[in-house]
């Protein structure tokens, strides 16, 4: 099963925001899908990292119980479950790739939530963050904070492959993420889109989403290489990859077909 995260926006098919996880082409793939909308965020105050800290937490609780249910029912297997997002979603993901073992494969399309966005965005955003979600400077008394939320600080409990497809407007800020996951030989792969903002709009460039989209999670979940010859060179990345992450993790999570040693 695939999971689209954040907003539905009214294109169930296409998955509303972005637009790079079409519903319809992976169901036509042979994976089942959930469109997760995490709805309005309530029930937090501004400045209690408490309650603010369920921004990122609230959604994969409620896609833990739905997987939970939906492998009851017999519909899914619980072992080969993947996790997209864009923006908010985007969050969503490296949280629960970084905070839970439910995923098998993953994609975002950034940006990440580490200390090094303090870093890059503006003063008015940085001002936000700080009295929003008490997440100031990573160098001071916010660090056991970050720690709880960034993808990157907890890279060492990542065993879920990630793929990124980033705008080369934001993808300074996967970064870090990128850095740490690359360090510990887990597997990640990012791709960076030229003369694109938050969403992707080049005609081209989605469709080259679309593709390796579908490409990443038949690999990962279904073992699947597609016979094309034009992307032999991709499929030997990814089995290096692969062979990587089994080599390095011994006795760790095994996620997915292409997870097993072959």
């Amino acid at each position: 099963m695939i999971v689209t995260t954040y907003r539905d926006a009214g294109a169930f098919l296409r998955e509303g925001v972005g637009d790079e996880y079409p519903i319809q082409v992976f169901s036509a793939n042979g994976f089942a899908v959930l469109n997760f909308d995490v709805g309005e965020f309530h029930n937090s105050k501004p400045g209690d990292f408490e309650t603010q800290i369920l921004y990122w937490a609230s959604p994969i609780d409620g896609i833990e119980a739905a997987i939970t249910k939906l492998t009851e029912l017999g519909i899914v297997d619980r072992s080969r479950v993947a996790i997209t997002g864009l923006s908010h979603g985007a969050e969503i993901v490296n949280y629960g790739i970084s905070h839970t073992t439910l995923f098998a494969a993953a994609i975002v399309s950034g940006p990440s939530w580490d200390p090094i966005s303090e870093y890059l965005t503006a003063d008015s955003l940085r001002t936000y963050v700080s009295s929003q979600f008490s997440l100031e400077s990573p160098a001071g008394d916010s660090r056991g904070r970050w720690q709880r939320v960034s993808a990157a600080l907890n890279a060492d409990r990542v065993f879920t492959p990630l793929l990124i497809n980033a705008a080369d407007d934001e993808y300074l800020w996967d970064m870090q993420l990128v850095t740490a996951l690359r360090e510990l030989k887990k597997p990640v792969e990012l791709f960076i889109y030229p003369n694109e903002l938050h969403e992707k709009t080049q005609p081209k460039h989605r469709y080259e989403i679309y593709q390796r989209n579908v490409d990443w999670f038949r690999c990962w979940l279904q073992d699947y290489e597609d016979p094309d010859p034009t992307k032999g060179e991709q499929y030997k990345r990814w089995e290096k990859l692969c062979d990587t992450q089994v080599a390095q993790n011994p006795g760790q999570p095994a996620f997915g077909v292409r997870s097993k040693p072959h």
